[in-house]
């Protein structure tokens, strides 16, 4: 795997795949979003079944990636 760690936390983490250049954010060991740097678009997983927290996530993963 080809992959860099950009932030780790107890509850949440952000990789980027230097593979397909996609940065991923998981919440709680699950993928919930990633971002296309080719396309500067998210792209979301499941979001119907967001809780609270996996909001808050992807609101600090909006403000890491400056969008």
């Amino acid at each position: 795997m080809n992959i860099d760690i950009l932030y780790d936390s107890r509850n949440y983490t952000i990789i980027k795949d230097n593979v397909t250049k996609y940065v991923w954010l998981y919440s709680y060991r699950k993928p919930i979003a990633y971002f296309d740097t080719v396309e500067l678009k998210i792209h979301f997983k499941n979001t119907e079944v967001w809780t609270q927290t996996n909001k808050f996530h992807f609101s600090n993963f909006k403000k890491f990636l400056g969008v």
